[in-house]
């Protein structure tokens, strides 16, 4: 979660929507491998 978390906040100061449509794109990646 860590990770993904670095990752959304790193976009996030660029554009808050692209950041938070890649953090959802993490989510989905990571329920689907669990």
């Amino acid at each position: 979660m860590n990770t993904l978390l670095a990752r959304g906040r790193a976009p996030s100061k660029r554009s808050k929507g692209s950041w938070t449509a890649r953090y959802m794109l993490n989510l989905t990646r990571c329920a689907l491998r669990s």
